[in-house]
Order: C-alpha cells, then structure tokens, then sequence
C-alpha cells in the first residue's frame, strides 16, 4: 500500500509504498544518504507521527537512537502515513540519477593509482554537482568512485581508483583496460557538494580520497585569489 510521508520542518511530501529512500529518489525528492545500503548511517532519520518497517542488517543505530524513534530511510518501508524529520537537500531535486556509455579517452597509473578519463556521447552527458560520485560497470563488476572533476572543468568524467589485491574492478583497470575501451558510468549519487554558506571551509583528504575535494575546489573556485 503506498502511503504519503511528509518531510519536517520543510513540509514536502512524497509518496511511498516500498522502501522511503528509494521511493523519495525516484519522485526527485532528495535525503541525505550515501551508501543506500545501511551500512554508513548517512540518511538516519526520525520519526514524529506513524509507524514504519525497518531492517538494520549493519547494527548502525545505538538502542538510545532507536528508542528516540531513529531510524534509517534507505532500510526502512511505511505502515502508515508518516512525518519524518530528516536532512531534505532540494538542491538535487530534479538531478537524474542513469546509466550511460563511456569509453576510456586515456588512463594514467601512477603507482598503485590509475587516473582515468571517460568520455560520454554528446546526448548522454551525465549532470552532477562537484562532490558526487558514480558507480563504474564493466561487465558484471560494479564499483562506486569519487568524481574527480565538476562539469565545469571538463565534460569528461575523471575517476582516481587505487588498486586493491585481488579486486575484481582493480584487475580490469590495471590489467585489460585501455583506451577505447567501453564501460557504462551510473550517477550522479551522494550528497556530498558545497553547499551555500559564507562560512570559511577546510578540507582534509588523502590519497584517491583527495578526487572529490579536487573537483569541488577546482570546479567551484573556492580558493581565493591572493591580495595584492
């Protein structure tokens, strides 16, 4: 039975029936998350009014937060209509999350660090804001990687990907994958971005970690031009 759940304090609604993350995606409602999977905690949320069905596989949540009525979107389906108090980013109402072709245009390894550059048809071009992240497809491997430029930059989609020992995906970057080779690109995803803010920001990051922060800096030029 699909059920109505609005969103506090913003009072936005959606309608949901299956699972309350999914179901807000897909009518481009946007919750924080990341992961979709339960294993990060990024779309906790709280209940206020209604019931709801949850699966907490990973043990996320403390037995004080699910008692305050804390719980997961992305494990979670409604019994009844429901009020929710959870972080709603409107700046990525609309944004389509799909799958496109890609080729590889060049792929650089820098010791255990593959650099590669995707190219897209010109129709299928991916939207994302600096800071997302898309799931690489090659066959029937799928991993998740950090983009590591924002449209601004370049059309082209960079992806940093650090060799792991016995990867499944590290074996086909570092082994068979060249130029030209064809694989598919789905996103964006994440809700990691700049937000508005005129607060000063500090980024830490470290190795393939450093690609998202590379494209937010360098996309959206928030690094201040030296006064002379």
């Amino acid at each position: 039975m699909t059920y109505n759940i609005e969103i506090l304090p913003s009072g936005v609604c959606f309608q949901s029936e299956v699972n309350m993350l999914s179901d807000a995606l897909a009518q481009s409602i946007t919750l924080e998350h990341s992961c979709s999977n339960g294993s990060c905690g990024a779309c906790k949320a709280v209940i206020q009014i209604g019931e709801i069905d949850q699966q907490d596989p990973f043990d996320i949540l403390s037995e004080q937060e699910k008692s305050s009525g804390v719980f997961l979107t992305c494990m979670s389906k409604p019994l009844s209509d429901c009020a929710i108090k959870v972080s709603y980013i409107p700046e990525l109402n609309g944004m389509i999350c799909k799958v496109t072709p890609a080729k590889i245009d060049s792929i650089s390894i820098q010791g255990d660090v593959a650099i590669l550059v995707f190219r897209q048809p010109p129709n299928s071009n991916l939207n994302y804001l600096a800071g997302q992240y898309v799931d690489l497809i090659a066959g029937d491997v799928k991993r998740s990687y950090s983009i590591a430029n924002s449209i601004k930059m370049n059309t082209n989609i960079e992806l940093h990907i650090r060799e792991v020992p016995n990867g499944a995906m590290s074996k086909k970057v570092f082994s068979e994958f060249k130029q030209n080779t064809m694989v598919r690109l789905e996103g964006p995803k994440g809700t990691f971005f700049v937000r508005n803010s005129k607060k000063p920001l500090i980024f830490l990051a470290g190795g393939t970690g450093f690609a998202p922060v590379k494209a937010m800096v360098g996309g959206e030029e928030l690094i201040e031009s030296p006064r002379s």
